[in-house]
Formats: C-alpha cells, sequence, structure tokens
C-alpha cells in the first residue's frame, strides 16, 4: 500500500466517513472538505453545538443526540437519532416535522429509500416509517434478548442487519403491517408454543434469518449477490444474499470495531488494533493489510484507486494499492 497524504486532527476520528460527489468529510476536523478529485483541503463550517448537513445548519433541539443521517433528494430533511425517538427536522429551516417513538434507545444510523425511513431500535424491532409523515408501515420483531444495535443495510427491496444473539435477518421493507395482524401474530405463535398449532406463524416481512459465529454489531455490506458481516469478536461471514447459505467466514483473530464495506472485490474492515485488512470478496482469503496507530471505528471508503482511513490516532489516511 502507497500513502498519498496522511491529515492530522487533534481529536479522535471515530465518526463515520462521509462522500457527497467530489467531497470527503469527516466530523473530526470541524466539517473540512476533501476535494477527492485535487487531494486539496477546504475549511468548511465550524460544528460547536450545530449539526451540519451538506450546508445547511440543523440545531440540536435539546435532545441526547446519537447519529445524523443525511435524507437526500425531494425529501430535503435530517433524520436525527435520539433515546427512544426519530425526529425529522426540515434542512432548510431546522423545524420539526415529525417524531416516531420506539420503546428504547435507537443508536445506529437509519436507512432512507422510496420515500421511507428504515430504522432499528434496541427493542428488538425493525420499523419502516413514511418519511414525509412519520407513520408506521411495517415493524419486524426479532425476537426477547435480540436487541438491534446496528443500522440496516438497504439494496433493492431487501433490509439487512443484525442482532444481539449472533442472528442476520433480511426482511422485504416494502411490506406493510396492519394493526390487527400483529395480534393475529401473537395469538398464533402462543398456540404453536402450547402445542395447538403444527407450524411456526411467518412474521410479516420474513425472507430470512441465519446464526452467525457471534453478535452482530455492525451494519452489514451488501454486493455480488452477497452480504458480508463481521461477527464478534473477530469474525468475517458471507452469506449468500437470496438463502442466506453461508458462502465463507474468516476469523481474523482480532476484534473488529468497524462495519464492512466493498470496494470492487475487496471486502475492507477496520479492527481495535488499528488495521484495515483486505479481503477477497470471493472466498475471504486475506489479501493485505494497513496499519495505522489507533482504533478503527469509522468504516473506510475508496473513491476512485484511494482509499480513506479515519483513525482514534487522529490522522485521516488515503493510501493507494501502488505508488503513482
Amino acid at each position: 500500500m502507497h500513502m498519498i497524504f496522511a491529515r492530522a486532527s487533534a481529536r479522535r476520528l471515530h465518526d463515520t466517513l462521509s462522500l457527497m460527489g467530489e467531497t470527503l468529510r469527516q466530523d473530526g476536523f470541524d466539517d473540512i472538505a476533501l476535494n477527492v478529485g485535487q487531494a486539496k483541503i477546504a475549511t468548511g463550517m465550524a460544528k460547536g453545538q450545530t449539526l451540519v448537513v451538506q450546508t445547511k445548519q440543523v440545531q440540536d433541539r435539546g435532545m441526547k443526540i446519537m447519529d445524523v443521517n443525511e435524507v437526500l433528494g425531494d425529501l430535503n430533511a435530517v433524520i436525527v437519532t435520539g433515546p427512544v425517538g426519530d425526529p425529522s427536522l426540515d434542512a432548510a429551516t431546522g423545524q420539526q416535522r415529525w417524531v416516531f417513538a420506539t420503546q428504547d434507545w435507537i443508536v445506529s444510523t437509519v436507512a432512507y429509500a422510496d420515500d421511507r425511513v428504515v430504522v432499528a431500535s434496541q427493542d428488538s424491532h425493525l420499523y419502516v416509517v413514511g418519511a414525509e409523515t412519520g407513520r408506521q408501515r411495517l415493524i419486524y420483531e426479532t425476537g426477547m434478548g435480540r436487541h438491534i444495535g446496528v443500522g440496516p443495510a438497504i439494496a433493492g427491496n431487501r433490509a439487512y442487519f443484525g442482532s444481539v444473539g449472533a442472528r442476520v435477518w433480511v426482511i422485504a421493507w416494502q411490506a406493510t403491517t396492519y394493526p390487527w395482524e400483529r395480534a393475529l401474530l401473537f395469538w398464533q405463535t402462543n398456540l404453536y408454543l402450547w402445542g395447538m398449532r403444527s407450524t411456526s406463524p411467518i412474521q410479516k416481512g420474513s425472507v430470512w434469518s441465519r446464526r452467525v459465529g457471534g453478535d452482530v454489531r455492525h451494519t452489514p455490506a451488501s454486493a455480488h449477490n452477497t452480504v458480508y458481516v463481521t461477527a464478534a469478536p473477530g469474525q468475517v461471514v458471507a452469506l449468500d444474499a437470496a438463502t442466506g447459505v453461508e458462502r465463507w467466514h474468516a476469523d481474523l483473530h482480532m476484534v473488529i470495531t468497524a462495519a464492512p464495506t466493498v470496494a470492487g472485490s475487496t471486502v475492507l474492515v477496520g479492527t481495535q488494533d488499528g488495521l484495515v485488512v483486505g479481503l477477497q470478496a470471493q472466498t475471504g482469503a486475506v489479501l493485505w493489510d494497513f496499519k495505522t496507530a489507533g482504533q478503527l471505528t469509522a468504516s473506510p471508503i475508496v473513491a476512485g484507486d484511494t482509499m480513506y482511513v479515519a483513525s482514534h490516532d487522529g490522522t485521516l489516511y488515503a493510501v493507494s494499492r501502488s505508488p503513482g
């Protein structure tokens, strides 16, 4: 691997890198903007107590903010996740559009597709909400003790996510749950548990779920008709996207602390020891690694031939496979 540059910050870099067109953003630099084509640094808006989304300012409205999610396109809104609610703020004015409350903490990013917001809660439910109205469209339960602490990944009409209890889930997120269906499912499940029903009821939206080697604490990645999952503490697992059948798994023998990303034929993961590890997407073979001096919690991203890595050592690295 060839170092292009390393830009130091006074703070640990733990937030996810964001690529918007030709601009790379990382919150540890008070919203610096890096032109990925020319590798030049330009200073953006000061953060302070203000959340910056593109060039709009959205004020902290007194809630404990866990994450900020950009919702682009015609909606022109910002989703801010907090303790038990999912507020939608107008991107231009900061005015609240709606709040959707869950029964427990929301500690991960939401996903947005086709005018719907998909949000996971630690109350062991995944919710699909209308982006314009905040009305619930679908509710999916993973079961007692299977808390969801990671955001879903959307690919087509499927949502991929993981949970405590070492399980990966895939649902058809465009399905709709009607109020009476939840009550019917409850009684059908109890009848099955009491031995009064021969088959287990199928929850609306179910596609498949599979056990993996450990708790799933990061958002999966989807590419090549495959779902790539990190399972605690150090496993990377590849599952067939349609069936859930395992294609390969690799044990890195180190703690994985960043969600996987896929760049071409390479799966990238970040570790507690400050390593970015590149694995062959088809086989799971380790191809290379790149060492930083701090833990990695922000997933590396690739633009063109350059990989960008934000480390807890306070440095933003730009790395290419070969000189020139």
